[in-house]
């Protein structure tokens, strides 16, 4: 009823106060009691006031007081990590409590009785509350979601928000159902392409790096770890199906092949490696030497590899700024493509595998002739690129922006055509569904933006 307020200071001691007249109604000392709380406790009463529950940050247990008397009355204890939130349903007969990354538990107050646990190992629970029936617990989390549970069966029923970082990488499945999308400090997480709602995410996926591509049967991922493996992912369950390579050595970049008979992982300094996709043997060892350059801000990411649709041919960024085309076939180098003059950020080639896109740190797009490798046009922009693709028909490039903007460009002259508008900062992703008829575009702003391209 707001009408008293609880504090727990560092000491322990327990104090109740009048909101009306500001002045202390009543204090205890919790260490005196049995079962006490830690220092740093943390407090919230029941919603008729007649308890109050107290846990820490320090501690895996929470203590159920008596309100008026300061009676210690049980300990509720299950939980393995430090309890970080805790909830009382709105009826008072309930209790949910959450910790770091290990669960969240109900309980039932009258009795002190573990009642259901809801299995959820991602990442720590940082609040939560019930819906005012008492039938939802939605909890915040430390990646910034939101998820929804029932209550009384302990099911997932949804969830809201997304990455703990800024999202480095989007990817469509083939057959444009399932949207995936990687920041740099939390797992993969798939979302339905259509809707927009929440899937699932990768379990147990604590690698740093951003880079996965879908196989060509869309349900399977491949994601480098930062133990130097190439791990496959089951996108149906978000669980993990085996490891395809055990070391792949500095291997951060990857491109798998349209067919999805082969994929490719590099470096993205002076090396690269064609895989076989179904045994994981090593096909080619692709290696060039590089010329000295001076360190940039820009380091070689994400897409800075890329196969033709034939797979006839894969385009590797060098850590001098280069760009190299090999045969897939032989492991021969075709060309090396000079004139950018900083890192190469994005590759991407026509659908027809006659012009190869590339995006650089140096503010321009560039497109050159794989037969020739000769630059047949330059693209600039004040505010500069973070990728670039080719629409599905080879008739334009999107471009993102450094300044939000996805731009488009004609394939053949460079000439501007349109901007879309709608996230806030860099858009460092663009990927087309097959039927050209959605293009999805992440940023650094922490959204996903879906567009349609059907009409």
């Amino acid at each position: 009823d707001g009408a008293a307020l609880a504090s727990v200071d560092g000491e322990n001691t327990v104090r109740f106060w009048d909101t009306a007249t500001e002045e202390e109604q009543r204090s205890f000392d919790a260490r005196a009691q049995e079962n006490m709380p830690l220092r740093g406790a943390r407090a919230v009463f029941s919603p008729d006031g007649s308890k109050l529950a107290a846990w820490s940050f320090k501690n895996n247990d929470i203590d159920l007081w008596d309100a008026s008397t300061g009676k210690h009355l049980r300990a509720l204890k299950g939980h393995k990590e430090n309890v970080t939130s805790v909830a009382f349903s709105p009826d008072g007969s309930m209790l949910a409590s959450g910790s770091g990354r290990d669960s969240i538990r109900l309980w039932d107050v009258g009795t002190g009785n573990h009642l259901r646990q809801l299995e959820d190992w991602e990442t720590w629970v940082g609040c939560m509350t019930f819906s005012p029936d008492g039938s939802t617990l939605a909890c915040g989390y430390g990646d910034n979601s939101t998820r929804l549970w029932d209550a009384a069966t302990g099911a997932q029923l949804g969830s809201i928000g997304g990455h703990l970082d800024f999202i480095n990488l989007a990817a469509l499945s083939p057959d444009g159902a399932t949207l995936a999308s990687a920041s740099r400090r939390d797992p993969i997480r798939l979302w339905d392409a259509v809707t927009g709602a929440y899937k699932r995410s990768f379990q147990h996926d604590m690698s740093l790096s951003p880079n996965f591509v879908f196989r060509a049967d869309g349900k399977t991922l491949v994601r480098g770890d930062d133990y130097h493996s190439i791990r496959l992912w089951d996108v149906m369950t978000g669980g993990e199906l085996r490891t395809l390579v055990k070391d792949a050595g500095d291997d951060v970049v990857f491109a798998y092949s349209t067919d999805g008979s082969m994929f490719a992982s590099g470096d993205g300094v002076s090396s690269a490696t064609l895989w076989d996709a179904k045994t994981g043997a090593e096909l080619h060892k692709l290696e060039w030497q590089t010329a000295d350059v001076s360190l940039t801000i820009y380091r070689p990411v994400r897409t800075s590899l890329a196969f033709s649709a034939d797979g006839k041919l894969l385009a590797s960024g060098s850590e001098d700024y280069t760009i190299r085309l090999f045969d897939t076939a032989e492991g021969t180098p075709l060309h090396t493509l000079k004139g950018h003059e900083l890192d190469i950020i994005s590759l991407a080639f026509r659908p027809d595998g006659g012009t190869l896109a590339s995006a650089s740190g140096d503010r321009t797009v560039r497109l050159w002739d794989t037969k020739t490798g000769i630059n047949r046009q330059t693209i600039k922009a004040p505010e500069g690129f973070m990728t670039a693709v080719f629409t599905p028909d080879g008739g334009e490039v999107a471009t993102g922006g450094m300044d939000g903007g996805i731009d488009f460009w004609n394939a053949e002259t460079g000439a501007h055509r349109r901007t879309l508008k709608g996230h806030g900062w860099a858009v460092n992703s663009l990927v087309f569904s097959s039927d050209g008829g959605t293009l999805v575009s992440a940023s650094i702003d922490g959204t996903v933006l879906l567009w349609d391209f059907s009409r």
